[in-house]
């Protein structure tokens, strides 16, 4: 190579360095702020809310140029990407975890509780234009996981999808019942319960100006042991399908369209906030539970968000005890993002969790099995 092309080659080099340079501080800087995303409530930061949606991408674009400067061996922007990964690992572990011994069984020893929490998406199947009902696929599903308790979003019956329907083909499993719809001349819409354990009480809490509900329900596991579970389907996105093929194509990038990009982060920024109000009015009745506790649910909502981290408290969450890669539940949106979640009290040791692909809905299920802790 010529001395004139080594040395033009070295101003590219150059160039691309203080690129990087600013990507890198932007970057880390995103970072952080994502972190702070679950602490600030979304009324009083919009922005931050945003940010902690995005948290995977932040994640993967901070290792990547973590990787860069290490080929490059620049050591002070290795310190610089490093160290905030690091003092976020715990944060991180939210989003991925080690495969490293995680293995998933499926329950039925003495003692051990399995649990699995659905969003059926109404039993319509959400990649078919006729509508077709997946009542039938998707109750065959869960009953190979053979569940102690069902908790079902999105729970909707109508003159083709009946309850009795539903009760009959979960029949074998031998479930005690309690549901929420919202009625409506044709059906109704809205969460389940089932359980194998006698239900001793339950209730209803209908979010204000709103078809997302939470339901609980008192189950006897036992004579003198009783748990409080919490079935919840907070607030949605409200990003329908052309929003997500907008986003999925990156159609962002290549064709400008900023009365869309405009919608879609006006309806993440309101979705949010009115999450948030959901969260902060049931989290005292979780709180104050007589009872250990099992929240389950899509929350539509990641690991990094305020929701999450009020909702979760200092309950344990499933997917981190015992989960492992990304396990995304939301099918769409590159499918990595975990927004439906099963937490429970330390009362209790989480033994397994799976979130099994289903072609029968938008989400996959989370199967959690848990027992009780040794005293």
């Amino acid at each position: 190579m010529s001395k004139k092309n080594r040395k033009k080659g070295s101003y590219s080099l150059l160039i691309l360095d203080v690129v990087l340079y600013l990507v890198t501080i932007g970057a880390v800087l995103t970072l952080i702020m994502t972190y702070l995303a679950g602490y600030i409530n979304p009324e009083k930061s919009a922005v931050l809310s945003l940010l902690a949606l995005a948290a995977p991408f932040t994640f993967l674009a901070n290792i990547i140029l973590l990787l860069y400067w290490i080929v490059r061996w620049r050591v002070f922007w290795i310190i610089v990407t490093l160290t905030p990964l690091l003092l976020g690992v715990g944060f991180l572990l939210r989003v991925f975890q080690p495969s490293i011994s995680k293995e998933y069984k499926n329950g039925g020893e003495k003692g051990e509780i399995n649990i699995v929490s659905y969003n059926v998406h109404g039993f319509i199947d959400p990649d078919i234009t006729n509508k077709e009902s997946t009542m039938d696929s998707c109750l065959n599903f869960v009953r190979q996981y053979q569940p102690n308790i069902l908790c079902l979003q999105e729970f909707q019956t109508s003159k083709t999808i009946n309850k009795a329907d539903v009760n009959a083909k979960l029949k074998g499993l031998k479930y005690n019942v309690c549901d929420y719809r919202l009625k409506s001349s044709s059906g109704g819409f809205g969460l389940a319960i089932y359980s194998t354990y006698r239900i001793l009480d339950s209730g209803t809490i209908v979010f204000k100006n709103s078809t997302n509900s939470m339901i609980w329900a008192d189950l006897l596991i036992e004579k003198g042991d009783t748990l409080r579970v919490f079935n919840n389907h907070l607030q949605s996105t409200s990003i329908g399908a052309n929003d997500v093929k907008y986003l999925e194509d990156h159609k962002f990038v290549s064709k400008k369209n900023d009365s869309l990009e405009l919608t879609i982060l006006g309806k993440l920024i309101k979705n949010n906030i009115i999450r948030s109000n959901q969260v902060d009015s049931i989290v005292k009745l979780v709180e104050y539970s007589p009872y250990p506790v099992v929240v389950c649910g899509d929350f539509n909502d990641t690991p990094m968000s305020y929701t999450y981290r009020v909702m979760r408290g200092d309950l344990k969450d499933g997917f981190v005890e015992k989960g492992s890669g990304l396990s995304g539940t939301f099918k769409r949106l590159f499918n990595i993002l975990r927004i439906d979640f099963i937490f429970h009290s330390d009362d209790f040791t989480t033994v397994a969790y799976d979130s099994p692909s289903s072609e029968f809905s938008d989400h996959n299920p989370v199967v959690v099995t848990i027992k009780r802790a040794l005293e």
